[in-house]
């Protein structure tokens, strides 16, 4: 008679990692030390959007230990899913609390703290939305002004406002469907800006 494999499928089944994640013993990227390796930290901003007048660095480069002091002028590029909107560090303006201004890569993870602490940002602040209704409205401050012109794929925006992207989705006749129905319901729903749909 052939031995059949077992079935996971319904069965409990141990995790490959799991003991050595309980005792502490698992190795993470943060845990490993490479010869040469360099820390790195951000200044980030503390304002939710305004436009970036002046960076200076010279008093961060100047910590023992610091390799690299970096603002978005020496690294201009952008990054995202459906638009390429996100910049690697701001350009310009900041369009968050806690977006990175700059960043700094050091020997040490204390140098590059101190590093980091030790630059000075100007910024004229602007006003800003905090509500995604309020953000659509007309003559609401607008994040990023040129968002038609940045690399996207196929999504959908709206210039001139911060919409984006503009989706819409319809399964089959909305006015055939509620011409006669048993029940009408209504309702707004609200969900993450990423769902991670894993069924």
């Amino acid at each position: 008679m052939v031995e059949t494999k077992k079935q996971y499928v319904g069965e409990r089944v141990s995790r490959v990692d799991g003991l050595d994640k309980v005792t502490g013993q698992a190795v993470y990227g943060f845990d490993l030390e490479l010869p040469g390796m360099l820390y790195g930290a951000a200044l980030r901003s503390p304002i939710a959007h305004g436009k970036i007048i002046d960076i200076d660095v010279s008093e961060a480069a100047k910590i023992p230990g610091v390799k690299a002091v970096v603002t978005g002028k020496d690294f201009p590029f952008t990054f995202g899913f459906s638009v390429k909107d996100q910049p690697f560090l701001a350009m310009e303006r900041v369009r968050y609390v806690g977006e990175p201004v700059a960043a700094v890569a050091a020997e040490t993870e204390a140098e590059a703290r101190e590093a980091a602490e030790k630059i000075r940002v100007r910024y004229e602040e602007w006003p800003a939305v905090f509500d995604p209704r309020e953000a659509m409205i007309e003559g609401a401050p607008l994040l990023h002004p040129d968002l038609e012109k940045y690399p996207r794929s196929i999504s959908k925006l709206v210039p001139g406002t911060n919409i984006c992207p503009l989706c819409t989705y319809n399964r089959a006749d909305e006015d055939a469907g509620c011409a006669e129905p048993d029940k009408v319901f209504e309702d707004e729903f609200g969900v993450h800006a990423v769902s991670n749909a894993l069924m």
